[in-house]
């Protein structure tokens, strides 16, 4: 079975100043398990670690957002951002195997606790590269099933969409461990920068970051005390947690409307 988005049933990614509304796709509890949250993109965008970002602290994360309220019901949730990552200190080269069955190209190849191996695709010009991640947004990918296999295939460039070759993307200096961080990359909202000695005070907190050693999977958010500022990149495929999707305003289903009061 290809876990494939249909693009006719739901918003295209858009650039701009219009900002889609976030909707509650699969509430927390009883929640999805991953394959089953990825099925939910053929109804809406899921909304990416970054734009969860943006729903909790606000476009520039000194500024405290409300608009993680209307989606209060889907935390803990799974983002639409995949990951994929090895062990600290190791490139991607020593860590990843190249399959002739498909195209002979190189992938991360993570087994779960389920037995399902799950493989991303590293583009030959990062495999020397160590201690980064690649990720790619569930807008632009299919997740395809080969017998015990789930593999991460992107979405092909279409003419006006820019100059590059895969919708795969690179983040560099990946935390080795587990920890509470200062900063956060920007385009991906994954902490990073320097280890936190108990944050800055104030709404400008730090991010706690988790990981394994080698994973592939969907980012998740919110987990604990201080929930909204857990980003957990280690995430068991086979946990069930909430969706939250994005919505243009005329597109948005009348029965996942946000109500911000209630």
């Amino acid at each position: 079975m290809e876990l494939k988005n249909d693009k006719t049933n739901k918003p295209k990614i858009r650039s701009g100043l219009i900002r889609p509304i976030l909707a509650t796709l699969a509430k927390s509890k009883p929640g999805l398990p991953m394959e089953e949250a990825i099925r939910k993109s053929d109804i809406a965008q899921i909304a990416t670690n970054r734009r969860l970002e943006h729903a909790i602290f606000g476009e520039h994360s000194w500024l405290p957002s409300d608009e993680w309220k209307g989606i209060r019901d889907a935390f803990p949730c799974w983002t639409g951002t995949m990951i994929g990552y090895v062990k600290p200190g190791r490139t991607f080269s020593e860590e990843t195997e190249r399959i002739s069955s498909l195209g002979n190209e190189h992938f991360i190849v993570h087994t779960s606790r389920t037995g399902i191996r799950y493989l991303f695709p590293v583009p030959e010009e990062h495999l020397d590269l160590n201690d980064c991640a690649l990720t790619i947004q569930v807008a632009c990918m299919d997740l395809i099933t080969d017998g015990n296999d789930r593999i991460v295939r992107d979405h092909p460039i279409n003419a006006g969409e820019g100059i590059r070759d895969s919708w795969i993307e690179l983040v560099g200096n990946l935390p080795p461990f587990n920890g509470n961080f200062d900063s956060y990359y920007s385009q991906s909202g994954i902490p990073l920068g320097q280890t936190s000695h108990g944050g800055s005070g104030g709404w400008n907190r730090t991010k706690r970051f988790s990981r394994s050693e080698k994973h592939v999977g969907l980012i998740s958010r919110g987990f604990g005390i201080d929930w909204e500022l857990e980003c957990n990149c280690a995430m068991p495929q086979d946990v069930s947690l909430g969706v939250a999707g994005e919505y243009f305003v005329e597109t948005v289903p009348e029965h996942l409307q946000s109500k911000e009061n209630e």
